[in-house]
């Protein structure tokens, strides 16, 4: 698994820099585990009304706030010895990067 953190000032740059390419690329992958996280659920609606009217697949893809995947990340290592980063934490490295 590979991850990778592209960083725009509005969803209308990310769409079009980041969000569109990379489901071209590898939205038909729906087997394959793929997340995009995006700062607040605006920004979620209007990348994926973006995917929708461009007819991209989005099947399988999840998308997430920085705070539902810390959530998700948080039932997902219970019990491991992971440490996790604080949601304000998210929230900040997205707004600084």
């Amino acid at each position: 698994m590979s991850a990778r953190l592209c960083v725009s000032s509005h969803p209308a740059a990310a769409w079009a820099e980041v969000v569109a390419p990379w489901l071209r690329a590898h939205g038909a992958n729906w087997r394959e585990k793929r997340a995009i996280l995006a700062p607040n659920a605006t920004w979620i609606a209007a990348l994926k009304g973006g995917a929708v009217a461009a007819g991209l697949p989005v099947l399988g893809v999840e998308w997430h706030t920085p705070g539902r995947w810390r959530s998700l990340a948080l039932t997902t290592f219970i019990g491991q010895n992971h440490r996790i980063a604080l949601r304000e934490d998210l929230h900040l490295l997205l707004e600084l990067a």
